[in-house]
């Protein structure tokens, strides 16, 4: 399977970081990932005032810590608290040019765009993840085409099946969408085997 050395976990402040550190760690075991770097990332910056009573609930970064130490147990990895834009400071941990792979969530119309603007930005690989979306997948479905992205997109669907197999000892099953801009009359479902879809679509793309 694909193995990623080195994961970017982007967590902005407004979201729960349980779901995004699960895909981590099981990503990170995995993949025998050499290093796990958890962006904080606090957007919204307060005035200091004199009188302001101190709530005893855990902070932000304590919350990350304490689900950080729990989950990615055993595994190598780091808290990097940032203030100010998630997009600008995401960028700025990805022009080291070291990272493999950016988890983000996917929970509003704001994530969204951050997720859009991230993959537009940089050749890294983007993932973004909804908040109940459960680790590891059990079906992948993956979309293609005549287009240059079609082995890309199956290479990928393999992994994540890979994935489920290292982790569970069952594999994911695969659902393959093949999108064509023609119609093809026909009066019953065609079933081939997953060896003769690459072929026929690499043949389809040379």
């Amino acid at each position: 399977m694909k193995r990623f050395k080195h994961l970017l976990i982007v967590l902005p402040e407004e979201i729960p970081e349980t779901t995004l550190l699960q895909w981590a760690s099981v990503m990170g075991r995995a993949s025998e990932a050499e290093s796990i770097d958890l962006l904080c990332c606090e957007e919204t910056i307060l005035q200091e005032f004199p009188i302001v009573e101190k709530s005893e609930a855990p902070t932000y970064t304590e919350r990350v810590e304490a689900s950080a130490k729990e989950i990615l147990n055993g595994l190598n990895y780091q808290i990097i608290n940032r203030r100010g834009s998630a997009l600008r400071e995401t960028l700025q941990c990805l022009s080291s040019g070291v990272y493999d792979l950016v988890f983000t969530s996917l929970h509003d119309d704001e994530s969204r765009s951050l997720a859009e603007r991230l993959s537009r930005k940089s050749p890294t690989g983007v993932l973004s993840i909804p908040p109940e979306a459960k680790v590891p997948p059990s079906t992948v479905a993956t979309a293609i085409d005549f287009s240059d992205l079609s082995p890309l997109c199956i290479d990928w669907a393999e992994a994540f099946a890979t994935l489920n197999i290292e982790i569970t000892g069952k594999p994911a099953r695969k659902e393959v969408l093949h999108a064509t801009d023609f119609s093809v009359p026909t009066r019953a479902t065609l079933t081939i085997s997953e060896g003769d879809l690459k072929a026929w679509v690499r043949e389809g793309i040379e």
